[in-house]
């Protein structure tokens, strides 16, 4: 499915303004190597929802992406567009996304925001509204360019899990299922749309690796100066390690 696609379907949901293309945040991933665990599709698209069968990731989309409706324009696009988004979900809590927006073309450089939105309080379908805490912050783009490698390739790779993976996914689940976080990553940038998701991911893992990253970005913009510096930090060394184990040699 191509980014232009998706920005559509998140147009006709008034989510974002417009459909536009951009320039690349950074090169294109080298192509994976076979040692990384991937992550899983998603039935439905948290960011391409259809009501008729997908009430649940379209009354979750109506939330957490709620502020990137109705944004002024810039140069006639929308002033922000979402790059990498994360939506963590998990059963009696109120979900919560993690997204990284880039500014419109134009004459100056791109510029980066992470916003931290967390519903307040659990999102079902036939609810009552639910509103919203929100933060955010400018990121650099040398952070934002490492998350790029590494999400960009988890997310565009997901396939459906094999009888082995799949029953021990179950398990998982079933073994955890009041404290079970399920993480939905989305790549929405000029390398070509993917989205996939992980429940209760294994330690140690690709899919686990991915998580702390996004787990990572819902604390950025609510650190002060200093600790942001550090989360960054963090983010790019973090990103770096598991791009390079993703498109390294497999093991022997």
């Amino acid at each position: 499915m191509s980014r232009n696609l998706v920005a559509f379907g998140l147009c006709a949901l008034g989510i974002i303004a417009s459909c536009q293309a951009t320039a690349p945040t950074g090169s294109a991933a080298p192509v994976r190597a076979e040692r990384c665990d991937l992550l899983s599709p998603r039935g439905s698209l948290i960011t391409h929802p259809q009501y008729s069968f997908a009430q649940h990731e379209a009354n979750v989309a109506a939330v957490l992406f709620s502020l990137l409706r109705e944004q002024p324009l810039k140069n006639g696009f929308p002033e922000r567009e979402p790059l990498m988004i994360m939506v963590k979900e998990r059963p009696g809590v109120p979900q919560e996304a993690a997204y990284i927006l880039r500014s419109a073309p134009g004459p100056g450089p791109v510029t980066y925001e992470v916003v931290h939105v967390r519903a307040k309080q659990q999102i079902v379908v036939g609810g009552a509204q639910v509103g919203i805490d929100a933060a955010t912050s400018n990121i650099d783009a040398q952070t934002v360019q490492a998350l790029e490698q590494a999400w960009s390739l988890m997310a565009r790779e997901a396939r459906w899990p094999n009888q082995e993976e799949a029953s021990r996914a179950t398990l998982t689940e079933v073994a955890a299922w009041d404290k079970a976080n399920t993480y939905t990553f989305d790549y929405l940038g000029d390398a070509g749309y993917g989205q996939g998701m992980v429940t209760v991911p294994r330690p140690g893992t690709c899919a686990a690796a991915l998580a702390n990253l996004g787990d990572l970005l819902t604390h950025y913009p609510h650190a002060d100066e200093a600790n942001r510096r550090r989360i960054a930090t963090q983010l790019r060394q973090q990103s770096e390690a598991l791009a390079k184990r993703i498109t390294g040699p497999p093991p022997q």
